[in-house]
């Protein structure tokens, strides 16, 4: 999967967004034969912002 155009991470689970991050450069990694999937996330100073915070955690809304 490419991920280059990505300007925004979203965890999502059984509750709703878990965790949500903009203005990111994001890896993925598979490890354990395919059984681990990493994300390794890190400010992207070229990738859009969203105003405000910049990320939110569950319970906290985003505007989106």
């Amino acid at each position: 999967m490419a991920t280059e155009r990505l300007s925004r991470l979203e965890v999502v689970d059984e509750n709703g967004r878990a965790y949500t991050r903009w203005g990111v450069h994001v890896e993925l990694s598979y490890q354990d034969h395919g059984r681990t999937l990493k994300i390794f996330v890190a400010d992207n100073p070229e990738a859009p912002h969203k105003p405000a915070s910049g990320w939110s955690k569950r319970g906290q809304t985003d505007g989106d």
